[in-house]
């Protein structure tokens, strides 16, 4: 990867030069100027190297301009004149000339540090991400099928355990009033008559003699053992998302996610599958409404865990992922030559760098995670007419720190891609042979990077 000497931007082309000079009219005084030529060469060779690596570093990238420009003056100003100072005094001269030389040296860099020009529009240092709240995106519609969003019924419970146990047969015997007499005729006396009911409260009853023993136990409720355990939820989401489908998942994982003991990261990796799946079965039948469903859904988790680590980075990347997507169904439904189809492509496309940078700001500088959006904003910013420059210095930059294997093939590809869309734009010396260059190293990758490789050769 090629390393700029401006600091991203930050430096003049003259600021090395310039300091070239002060150091061989400083060494001059106590060697000559024929002897502190190499030395002062030297030097400033060890000095601008060490710059351009560590405007290079993902922790200087990370750094607000205020910060990269403290930084770079700390480092061209006291750094050379202490080691010249130590390097003179090293070298056998005494010290009562090592250090005003030394204080010569750092007064005349500083001077250079403040009044050599500075380029007014850097295009190598991204732009600060602007400030995002992490709240559900308005775009997203409230699913209106309800059979994919209602919970499952509850399993029918069993009918031996949870139904009271039926009443025992009642005694005719005890129930059923006594038949009537069938003996004959009565010929005794006339029987007495009848007393008037009584109108005062009924006494109390006495307890049948059968029923005076002790009482009968009550019965004993049928879950007597221990209660068995609850399912565990997102285990059976997993399932069904690897059986059944995410449309059955989705529910399931909906109601995991409101269990305050769940495993976050464990959450997040079955959410992050659910989506890239709800993703794929959008673009085959470019029905958007499971995709947000799932996306609403991601939101929720990381909004209640926002300290998962990657969760933030995984939703604002899922977040520009659905915006594309439905760029790509307005361009699909919309005729070309409609007259709001530029506009609400652009505000699509904002809406899609504002997520990527989001996401850039939130993964830790310097990881895959990192790169990976980086890439991303690069290529988009690569289709964007007037910022193919700042595409592919972004896809560098990803590409610049430690992949995995498959992570730089894609990278690789990703900037081969961005230069051979410059090439279309116009022929800069040396895209072609970095392309060609690029793309024999991903056929060393292997399947299946070698066979995207094979399409962008050919589109050349």
């Amino acid at each position: 990867m090629r390393r700029e000497l401006n600091a991203g931007g930050l430096l003049s082309p003259l600021h090395f030069p310039l300091l070239f000079l002060l150091l061989w009219g400083v060494l001059s005084l106590p060697y000559g100027p024929v002897l502190a030529l190499p030395g002062a060469a030297l030097l400033t060779t060890l000095l601008a190297v060490g710059v351009s690596r560590m405007a290079g570093s993902a922790w200087f990238r990370a750094l607000d301009r205020r910060a990269a420009r403290r930084t770079l003056a700390l480092c061209l100003t006291v750094l050379p004149a202490t080691v010249t100072t130590m390097l003179l005094a090293l070298l056998g001269l005494s010290l009562i000339w090592a250090i005003p030389a030394g204080l010569v040296l750092l007064t005349g860099a500083t001077a250079i540090h403040l009044t050599t020009p500075r380029p007014r529009h850097p295009r190598t240092w991204p732009t600060p991400p602007p400030p995002t709240a992490l709240t559900p995106p308005p775009f997203i519609p409230a699913p209106a099928n309800p059979a994919r969003t209602a919970p499952p019924p509850p399993p029918p419970a069993n009918p031996a355990r949870t139904a009271p146990p039926p009443p025992p047969p009642a005694n005719p015997a005890r129930t059923a009033p006594p038949p009537p007499p069938t003996s004959p005729a009565w010929t005794g006396p006339p029987p007495p008559a009848t007393k008037p009911a009584p109108t005062g409260p009924a006494p109390a009853l006495s307890p049948s003699p059968a029923r005076t023993g002790p009482p009968r136990p009550p019965a004993a409720p049928a879950t007597s053992g221990p209660a068995p355990a609850p399912p565990d939820q997102l285990a059976q989401a997993r399932a069904l998302l690897d059986g059944t489908g995410p449309g059955a998942a989705l529910p399931v994982l909906k109601m995991a996610i409101s269990d305050p003991e769940i495993d976050p990261a464990a959450a997040l990796g079955v959410a992050d599958d659910l989506v890239e799946a709800e993703s794929r079965r959008a673009e085959q039948t470019r029905d958007e409404r499971p995709y947000a469903a799932a996306l609403a859904v991601l939101t929720d988790l990381v909004q209640r865990h926002p300290d998962v680590p990657g969760g933030r980075t995984q939703l604002h990347s899922h977040r520009a992922q659905f915006l594309m997507f439905q760029a790509g169904r307005l361009a699909d439904a919309l005729p070309e030559d409609d007259p709001a189809l530029p506009g609400r492509l652009d505000e699509l496309f904002r809406r899609t760098e504002t997520e990527l940078r989001a996401a850039i700001d939130a993964a830790p500088p310097g990881g895959a995670d990192w790169a990976r959006e980086s890439a991303a904003l690069g290529l988009l910013c690569c289709n964007t007419p007037g910022r193919i420059d700042e595409g592919i210095a972004l896809i560098r930059r990803g590409l610049g720190e430690r992949l995995p294997a498959g992570q730089r093939a894609q990278a690789r590809l990703d900037l081969a891609e961005a230069l051979s869309i410059r090439l279309r734009h116009g022929e800069r010396p040396g895209d072609r042979a970095e392309i060609e260059h690029l793309l024999r190293q991903v056929d060393r990758a292997g399947p299946p990077y070698d066979e995207r490789a094979a399409v962008l050769r050919a589109g050349l």
